[in-house]
């Protein structure tokens, strides 16, 4: 992951196309350079946002990252562009709204009190998020998640592995490989793996997929430390591999 995410950024250095124009930048430029424009022209920038490549926008949310260190400062507007924090590490952030592709292929971000647009976290390491609001499709193909408190929306996880879930409410699950998952609310499941363990008071479809628990077996506003607690308590009642 370190290797492609330095390959990627060495290739968007020299990335032109809209960027040169919005911010007003000479070809080849650096991330460092792109950031320190982002202070002084996000709205140059959301002008002609739609135009920009993907890697275009890859650079862009890397930047808001090195402008901002302290992201709950940044501008709204900012925090909202595509691939925010994408291939950072150890970022962390409490109270802000993010939009599509946040933190893609980070390592070791930590979210808190947040909500997050689409695919948010697809493609991280080691992610922590603590009572966030994921729209869909996030932490896709995500190594190690932990999710404390908070909802997911659709298509939750797909083929993420090592996952470690406890959460309020989940819309659906998609072909998540492992790990262990309790929830209070459950959408719809969708061809997990045998390898995961799913709790729930309720679910909508996929019952087959999962191990009913009663109401009073969910630990009331779980906390992260007491994470392996709560767990190790439903499977000492329901049993589980993980």
């Amino acid at each position: 992951m370190e290797a492609h995410g330095a390959f990627l950024l060495g290739a968007l250095e020299g990335v032109g196309m809209g960027l040169e124009d919005l911010l007003d930048l000479t070809p080849p430029f650096t991330l460092s350079q792109v950031a320190a424009r982002l202070r002084d022209r996000v709205d140059e920038l959301l002008r002609g946002y739609d135009q920009l490549s993907r890697d275009e926008r890859i650079m862009v949310g890397r930047a808001v990252v090195e402008a901002y260190p302290d992201l709950s400062k940044a501008p709204p507007e900012a925090l909202e562009l595509d691939y925010v924090g994408a291939f950072s590490e150890g970022v962390s952030v409490k109270g802000v709204k993010l939009g599509r592709w946040a933190f893609y292929a980070a390592r070791s971000p930590f979210i808190q009190d947040s909500e997050l647009g689409f695919g948010a976290l697809g493609e991280s390491v080691n992610a922590v998020a603590v009572n966030c609001y994921f729209t869909s499709a996030a932490l896709w193909m995500a190594r190690d998640p932990v999710v404390v408190r908070g909802h997911l929306g659709y298509d939750a996880l797909l083929r993420a592995s090592g996952v470690k879930c406890y959460v309020d409410s989940i819309e659906s699950l998609h072909e998540t490989l492992s790990g262990v998952i309790v929830a209070k609310k459950l959408g719809r499941v969708v061809s997990p793996s045998t390898n995961l363990s799913i709790y729930c008071v309720e679910v909508w479809r996929g019952v087959e997929h999962c191990t009913l628990i009663a109401p009073e077996d969910i630990t009331p506003s779980i906390t992260l430390e007491g994470l392996e607690d709560a767990f190790r308590k439903i499977r000492s009642k329901y049993g589980g591999r993980h």
